[in-house]
């Protein structure tokens, strides 16, 4: 037995052996593996600005010349027919002429906000002819507003006319971008070039075409009319040059001496190479502030570095729409032919070139310079065009223009048989009544009969654009081509049964998948020229260009490197616990990202205080971290009613003990404090400012002859006509839920006088007679005047017609805005209808639910936690903070600040802005108190019983005060206000004037 036990000892020992043996060797080739591809991504890595960068003669940067900026924006064409300088200008008043730094003759202060932003100019002319107009100006730009005029030629207004964007000149303050405590890019600060431009008065927005504006001048007087639109500037002169089109190739060939070849290009021994790259990113200026610079995380672009965030490129998302213009110099040091071209790639819209004006020292030298094609390419690519141009020696101005001309006959054709279908749709509306019954009979024809024609019209017209759109794509199909095909199909569907169209209207115009919806689709999206740039080429040996292939290996490094970095912490926050602060941020990604750099460039560079900001997805985790001990410094984005649970329960800390408070509520809505104040004391500030303004069809509106109301008494004049055309009017009230929430239900009780709660808190005051005039009129606008009682969505009722009017708030306003393009110019924003109080004057009430700021009780940073909020909260960072959400994401990502400053500098149409401004001052939050949700919730429960079950209302109002007052008293006994049912300390329910209060400090 022994023996046999040595011996299975041994075997047992020997198997160890060779599989420890087997181990080693396996680890040994292992070993080898990693470190022969340790050695070749070194190899490859050491050899990528070889591999990517062959040919390179040398780079340029962009720094700012001023003398070499000035000859060039100071020149105007000596070739001038008509010249007019300020003095010659006809004006209404002029006292607006004056005399300024930078330009050496007097100018005239034009401003669209002054009544008189009208300039007359009187040309006696020759000979009848075609001009160009040149301006002489400086813009005066504040914040957004872009600089646009019309024009009107011997009475004669054109579409090209209207709508004439000037140019702007923007860049970035510093071009060697700084880097923060990360070793990441910190976004750099735009700003106006404020000089004296020379430019030629280009198409209207309309026509989607950035070429020069023809003008045709008759022999003998012309009165040409300049209005401004938008915007102000310094007027110093206009002038008249005659229009020229660009020159074929072989014309400009022929003019240049030699045919541009050098002496040193003619002897190929001494033929020096050149090739210019120019980082997309460094450029001198652009036209557009929304053009904005990103990262994109690929090696192949310069500047890279693993896991950094290095600005990189032009982001093609918002260098995107007809006319957007970027502007390089160049020095050429050997004078010849130079080809010009771009690296980049255009991932967003399949199958669709991009088209381009090249311009050289401001002018368009040749037609194959007009209208330059990029082919589409998902991945970086190098485009170059297949004609040179001809450099002296020295610096030049290039220009890179999107020109959106190729499909502005596509884009004109689809416009109009939208407009056509929205008129058709309200002519069926207003024959049929909006009655879709499908067993209900129509004889269409007999009354529109020309509908069969004009269907088969669109369709014939949509055939030819998609004709031209196959012709521009090259025979590939893109998703705009997809969309214009199924219309086609939709629209022989209706013909082949015109009658049935009242019944059909979803095909028509009314559904997600309507014709109506998918040719406003197509127009969104049609003329935009998405390109991201990485480089700018210009090169006299186009075979010899940069990679724009990936390296496999080099590939596998990257995702390797990628992946050990990853794990990597930020030491200096390791390293500097006690000056950092912890905040956490009820938002998502991109809008926490934006912030943060942003802290890190301003406030932690002027304070030393370091931020971390943490995602946080579900507000209610606040109240668990509390308890564990774990909470925040501070939190950002929670709803304003989620700030009195907090600091009821003794969580957050009292904001008006911080110096500096009263300076930052002389900026807020007083009315949205209202939620976040328990016993005189302030827990929490807005961080945004929400509100409900009313939204119209102007088209409808003029249509059918119906006035903009002005009071709910108003609104119930003009239901009956709504109604017999089977439309409606939309009030929070018809939400698709049955939960009728306070945005629903408290400005009707703040309209009518009624408070919610009594003053001591000790119970609900919903049963007072003004309180009862409330929900007497909340319900019988349902059961009397028929409003509808459930509307799913009033964002897709309102584009297609079906509730032409209704209230709503920020959000409806940014869905209107970027997502009904079909709808463009056909609606408006007004006040919210309200009443009359005794003084005849509307009370216009509205709830603003906002997002909030606070600072937990816990913290051991309070101080620097509210110099961080302070900052945030500022005038100057909130305006910065919108600016770069659009810069980087676009104009859909509007920032509504809590900051009214920084709100009235958002940048919207001034109209609107002005509704918004005036309606802001009229938000009044609800209260809370302990147990005050269940008034909400009875509140709801009574509307329900009166609309549905016809409970009287007296009846349905006092069971909702019996069971809310019931859970108030729990709460308050809960909380020590109450003891069995006896107020032992009043719970101050705040109101408006507490915070005016405030800041008289009294």
């Amino acid at each position: 037995m022994i023996l046999l036990n040595c011996h299975g000892f041994v075997i047992l020992m020997q198997s160890m052996q060779k599989a420890e043996r087997e181990n080693m060797r396996k680890i040994k080739r292992l070993t080898m593996v990693i470190i022969c591809v340790a050695v070749l991504c070194v190899i490859f890595g050491s050899i990528r600005a070889f591999w990517y960068g062959k040919g390179l003669h040398g780079r340029i940067s962009q720094p700012f010349d001023e003398a070499f900026y000035e000859m060039y924006e100071q020149k105007v064409p000596e070739e001038a027919v008509y010249d007019f300088s300020a003095e010659d200008f006809k004006l209404a008043d002029r006292r607006n002429v004056l005399t300024v730094d930078g330009y050496e003759s007097p100018v005239v202060l034009w401003s669209s906000k002054k009544g008189e932003n009208e300039i007359v100019l009187k040309v006696d002319a020759e000979a009848a002819g075609t001009y160009d107009l040149i301006l002489v100006y400086q813009p005066l730009i504040d914040d957004f507003q872009k600089v646009s005029l019309s024009l009107t030629v011997n009475g004669v207004t054109e579409e090209s006319y209207q709508n004439i964007r000037l140019l702007t000149k923007y860049r970035y303050q510093n071009y060697q971008f700084k880097t923060n405590g990360k070793g990441n890019h910190i976004y750099p600060e735009q700003e106006l070039m404020n000089v004296f431009v020379a430019d030629t008065l280009k198409h209207g927005l309309s026509s989607h075409n950035p070429a020069p504006l023809p003008i045709s001048l008759a022999e003998g007087e012309n009165e040409i009319r300049l209005k401004l639109d938008s915007g102000s500037l310094y007027l110093g002169r206009i002038c008249f040059v005659r229009h020229q089109e660009p020159v074929e190739y072989a014309a400009y060939l022929a003019a240049i001496p030699g045919n541009g070849q050098s002496e040193k290009e003619n002897d190929s021994e001494n033929s020096i190479g050149e090739q210019l790259l120019l980082e997309a990113e460094q450029f001198y200026y652009k036209n557009n502030i929304d053009i904005s610079i990103i990262n994109k995380n690929n090696y192949l672009l310069n500047p890279y570095k693993t896991n950094k965030v290095l600005l990189n490129c032009i982001d093609g998302k918002t260098f995107k729409n007809s006319g957007d213009q970027l502007t390089y110099y160049i020095n050429i040091e050997q004078p010849g032919l130079y080809y010009i071209g771009i690296r980049g790639f255009m991932p967003e819209k399949s199958n669709s070139p991009v088209f381009m004006d090249i311009k050289i020292d401001g002018q368009i030298p040749f037609r194959e310079f007009s209208q330059a094609r990029f082919e589409y390419a998902q991945k970086l690519t190098n485009q170059l065009q297949k004609t040179p141009v001809y450099l002296d020696k020295g610096v030049h101005e290039i220009s890179f223009i999107l020109n959106g001309a190729a499909y502005y006959e596509a884009c004109a054709k689809i416009e109009t048989i939208v407009d056509e279908i929205n008129q058709l749709s309200m002519s069926i509306k207003k024959l049929t009544g909006n009655n879709q019954d499908k067993k209900r009979e129509w004889d269409l024809t007999e009354y529109l009969p020309g509908l069969t024609t004009d269907l088969k019209r669109w369709e014939d017209c949509l055939n030819e654009v998609d004709s031209k759109l196959l012709a521009i794509t090259g025979g590939k199909r893109t998703e705009e081509i997809q969309n214009i095909r199924f219309s086609v199909t939709q629209l022989e569907k209706l013909r082949k049964d015109p009658n049935r169209i009242p019944a059909k209207l979803s095909i028509l115009s009314q559904g997600s998948s309507s014709v109506l919806e998918m040719l406003s689709k197509v127009l969104l999206t049609l003329n935009l020229q998405l390109f991201s740039l990485d480089q700018i080429i210009v090169t006299n040996t186009p075979d010899d260009l940069p990679k724009d292939n990936t390296n496999l290996f080099y590939s596998i490094y990257e995702g390797a490197h990628r992946f050990v970095k990853s794990f990597e912490k930020d030491p200096k926050m390791i390293s500097d616990p006690e000056n950092t602060i912890d905040i956490w941020v009820k938002s998502t990604r991109q809008y926490i990202d934006v912030l943060q750099s942003l802290v890190d460039e301003d406030f932690t560079q002027k304070t030393g205080i370091r931020v971390k900001l943490s995602l946080m997805t579900d507000q209610g985790k606040l109240t668990l971290a509390n308890a564990a001990n774990k909470q925040p410094d501070g939190v950002l984005g929670i709803d304003s009613f989620y700030v009195n649970d907090l600091a009821v329960r003794g969580s957050l800390t009292d904001l008006r003990n911080f110096e500096g408070i009263n300076e930052v509520l002389e900026n807020v809505a007083k009315g949205s404090l209202l939620q976040m104040i328990i016993d005189d004391k302030l827990y929490g500030l807005p961080q945004t400012q929400d509100f409900y303004i009313l939204f119209y069809r102007k088209d409808i509106f003029d249509e059918f002859g119906f006035e903009v109301p002005g009071t709910w008494d108003d609104v119930l004049l003009m239901l009956p006509a709504l109604q017999r055309n089977g439309m409606n009017f939309y009030i929070p009230l018809s939400s698709e839920t049955a939960f009728k929430s306070w945005p629903c239900t408290a400005p009707f009780y703040s309209q009518f006088g009624a408070e919610i709660y009594k003053e001591d808190g000790s119970g609900t005051a919903i049963d007072s007679d003004e309180g009862l005039q409330a929900m007497k009129f909340m319900t019988e606008m349902y059961k009397i005047y028929g409003l509808p009682i459930q509307i799913k969505s009033f964002y897709n009722n309102f584009r297609f017609g079906e509730t032409p009017i209704g209230v709503g708030n920020f959000s409806t306003y940014i869905e209107l805005k970027n997502g009904a393009p079909e709808i463009n110019n056909r609606w408006g924003v007004a006040l919210l209808p309200g009443r009359k109080n005794e003084n005849g004057d509307i009370e216009r009430w509205c709830t603003g639910g906002s997002q909030a700021v606070a600072i937990f009780e816990k913290s051991q940073k309070k101080e620097k936690a509210w110099e961080f909020i302070e900052w945030w909260l500022s005038e100057e960072i909130q305006t910065q903070y919108t600016k770069r959400l659009q810069n980087i994401y676009g104009k859909e990502y509007l920032w509504n600040s809590g900051n009214l400053k920084a709100l009235r500098r958002m940048p919207v149409e001034e109209a609107d802005l002005r509704v918004i401004m005036e309606q802001v001052p009229w938000v009044k939050e609800a209260p809370k108190i302990p147990g005050g949700y269940f008034t909400e919730r009875e509140v709801s429960n009574a509307w329900n019983r009166i609309v549905f079950d016809d409970v009287d209302v007296r009846t349905a109002v006092d069971d909702a005060v019996m069971v809310s007052n019931r859970e108030i008293t729990r709460k308050l006994e809960e909380f020590g206000y109450m003891e069995n049912g006896v107020m032992i300390r009043p719970y101050q329910v705040p109101t408006m004037e507490d915070v005016e209060r405030w800041l008289r400090d009294e």
